[in-house]
């Protein structure tokens, strides 16, 4: 028998996991999803190493909102370089 490892690893309250993974349906959606500077902007990957507390912490946060993982952290870094201005 192996190790968990990865999200499948962690323990959340129920729903968190299935929501993220797009199977699940929100309660009350608070966000929408965010739309591009430019219509034909390309998107670029970013892969950023979490502490797994953090991550999901977000997970929580993006089932409360009813959003998605990708959708919630877009949301906090464009809120966050607004803010600069």
């Amino acid at each position: 028998m192996s190790k968990k490892t990865g999200l499948s690893a962690l323990k959340l309250k129920d729903g968190v996991d299935d929501f993220v993974a797009g199977q699940g349906s929100p309660t009350t959606p608070v966000l929408t999803k965010p739309t591009p500077a430019k219509p034909t902007e390309r998107i670029a990957r970013l892969n950023i190493d979490l502490p797994e507390s953090l991550h999901k912490q977000l997970k929580r946060e993006a089932l409360d909102r009813g959003v998605n993982l990708r959708t919630l952290v877009i949301s906090m870094l464009e809120r966050g370089l607004q803010m600069k201005e």
